[in-house]
């Protein structure tokens, strides 16, 4: 099984998609920092605190990488999610290669947790990727600061930086159970174009629910994207932990659903 999961991670990482992906994010990246350098030009000398040395209003390259990651969390990161699962399932159906790995007597069923984890490693690499070019411009442009401050949150550096890397691996979660939704479209249909249209067609309609109906928000996948809004409110544990369910609900569910279909698809060998 080991050797199917590194098989899958290859072709994701040899494959184009991953870095135009990281090319994006550079680009993405580089924007937020000048316009939050803009902002806190703006706004420091009128609300600069002197016990602090520096505005509640600003933010450092300390607490810029989860400024950036509540920037691009609910749409940008979601959208390579989506182009990303329609490429390793849907795309390799289209082309024929799907059908390889089933000649060496590998499941379905293993071909299928081995693309999942393979998106896993991929978004974990996208992550990873965003938190360091958060915090190598977020200090060239930004500057280091000599303290963790964001929003009300005030810490050390160090304290700083696991709090900051708390919410990035948090993230993980959410997106890869978005991920199974896409999934399941992605083992029912034949076309990479009509995946990546009914994953940003699923994925524009809970942005649109969850902002008018607040109501159903907790229950929608979208609505935990955001780690940091989570974790900073006044939730407390138990809606965090309800939080961790409703994903995982999520995650379990439509993966269950995708090997069902899978396992009776048509697939020429």
């Amino acid at each position: 099984m080991s050797n199917i999961i590194v098989n899958e991670v290859y072709k994701v990482l040899s494959r184009k998609k991953i870095y135009i992906f990281m090319v994006i994010l550079f680009l993405l990246v580089l924007i937020m920092a000048i316009s939050t350098s803009i902002t806190n030009k703006a706004f420091g000398s009128s609300n600069l605190n002197a016990n602090q040395g520096i505005s509640p209003m600003q933010i450092n390259g300390q607490s810029f990488p989860i400024t950036l990651l509540d920037g691009i969390i609910s749409f940008a990161l979601p959208i390579m999610v989506i182009i990303l699962v329609a490429d390793i399932v849907t795309g390799e159906y289209a082309e024929g290669s799907l059908k390889l790995p089933l000649l060496r007597q590998i499941s379905r069923r293993q071909l299928l947790l081995s693309k999942v984890c393979a998106l896993a490693v991929a978004i974990i690499i996208l992550l990873l990727f965003t938190a360091v070019l958060g915090y190598i411009l977020g200090i060239v442009v930004l500057g280091w600061g000599d303290k963790f401050l964001l929003k009300s949150i005030v810490l050390p550096p160090s304290y700083g930086i696991l709090f900051t890397l708390s919410i990035y691996v948090f993230s993980v979660l959410p997106l890869l159970s978005f991920g199974m939704i896409i999934l399941l479209f992605s083992v029912m249909l034949s076309n990479e174009g009509a995946v990546i249209s009914t994953g940003m067609g699923i994925l524009i309609t809970l942005m649109v629910i969850n902002e008018m109906f607040y109501k159903i928000s907790p229950y929608l996948i979208n609505n935990y994207f955001n780690a940091y809004n989570l974790i900073t409110s006044d939730s407390g544990m138990e809606n965090i932990l309800m939080a961790l369910i409703i994903i995982l609900i999520y995650g379990v569910l439509f993966y269950i659903l995708s090997i069902s279909i899978f396992k009776k698809r048509d697939i020429l060998i």
